[in-house]
C-alpha cells in the first residue's frame, strides 16, 4: 500500500509543481473551472497517475483523482478571487490586499490532495484489491533506502520549496523593490543550489559545511547591506526560510 501511495504522491508533486507553468496558473485563476489551464492540469494529473499505477483495473482511482484534483483547484481559485488574495485586472493577475492568506490556502490545498490520495489507496485495498506493479521499486528502496530518500528529498527542495519560500515571504509581508523582480530566476537558481547543498550536508552530517556556506553568502551580500537595505532584508529572510526548509527535510531523511 505504501508503494502505491508514494507513486501517486510523486505523480501529484510532479504535476503540481514541475509540469505547471505560470500561464497555466493564471488561466486557472482568471477562468477557474472553464479555463484551459484547469482542464489541462487535471488531464496531466490523470496521465501521471496512470503511469504511477499502471493497472487497468484501477481506472476508477484515476477518475477519482482527476475529479477531486479539478474540484479542489477550482475551489482554491474561487477563494483566491473572492477574498482578494489575488487581483484580476486587465488580464493580469497580481497580489491582492489579502495576499498573506495564500500560504494557508496553499497548505490546505496540498493537504486535501494528499489526504484524498491516501484515502483512495486505502479504499482500493479495503475492497480486496492487490497491487504489485512496482515491486522492483520496493526492492530498490530496501537495498538503497538512503539514496531513494535523498532523490525524493531533492525533488522537494527544488520547485516545491521555491513556491513555499515565496508564499512564506508574502505571508510575512516581506517585499523587495519592483525593479529587482527581474532577478527572480537567478534568485531561484541560487536558492535551489543552496537548498540542495544544505540537504546533502545534513544527510552527510557535515554541519560545519552549512556554516561555511552561510558565511560565504553573507560576505558576498555584505557590500549591499547599507546601500540596499530593503533588498538585503528580503535576501536574508528568504535565505533563512530556505535554510529551514532544507534542514527540516534533511532531518526527516536521516531520521526516517
Amino acid at each position: 500500500m505504501i508503494d502505491m501511495i508514494i507513486n501517486l504522491l510523486v505523480a501529484h508533486f510532479v504535476g503540481d509543481f514541475y509540469l505547471q507553468n505560470g500561464c497555466m496558473c493564471r488561466s486557472k485563476v482568471e477562468n477557474n473551472w472553464s479555463g484551459w489551464g484547469m482542464i489541462t492540469h487535471a488531464i496531466i494529473i490523470g496521465i501521471l497517475s496512470c503511469f504511477a499505477v499502471m493497472d487497468c483495473a484501477a481506472w476508477w482511482i484515476i477518475l477519482l483523482l482527476i475529479i477531486s484534483h479539478f474540484a479542489i483547484d477550482s475551489l482554491k481559485s474561487y477563494f483566491q478571487v473572492k477574498y482578494n488574495i489575488v487581483n484580476i485586472a486587465e488580464l493580469n493577475v497580481t497580489d491582492g490586499k489579502n495576499a498573506k492568506y495564500d500560504l494557508p490556502l496553499f497548505v490546505v490545498d496540498q493537504l486535501l490532495h494528499i489526504g484524498i490520495i491516501v484515502s483512495i489507496v486505502n479504499l482500493w485495498f479495503l475492497v480486496g484489491n492487490d497491487w504489485s506493479q512496482f515491486n522492483w521499486v520496493a526492492s530498490l528502496y530496501l537495498q538503497h533506502p538512503l539514496w531513494i530518500k535523498t532523490i525524493l528529498a531533492m525533488a522537494l527542495v527544488l520547485k516545491p520549496a521555491n513556491v513555499l519560500v515565496l508564499l512564506v515571504l508574502k505571508a510575512c509581508k516581506v517585499k523587495v523593490a519592483e525593479e529587482d523582480h527581474g532577478n527572480f530566476h537567478s534568485g531561484a537558481l541560487i536558492g535551489n543550489i543552496e537548498r540542495v547543498l544544505i540537504l546533502l550536508f545534513v544527510i552527510l552530517s557535515q554541519y560545519e559545511a552549512i556554516g561555511f556556506l552561510l558565511t560565504a553568502k553573507s560576505i558576498l551580500r555584505f557590500s549591499q547591506a547599507h546601500s540596499e537595505s530593503e533588498k538585503s532584508e528580503y535576501v536574508l529572510a528568504g535565505s533563512l526560510v530556505s535554510l529551514a526548509i532544507a534542514f527540516f527535510i534533511g532531518i526527516i531523511v536521516v531520521k526516517l
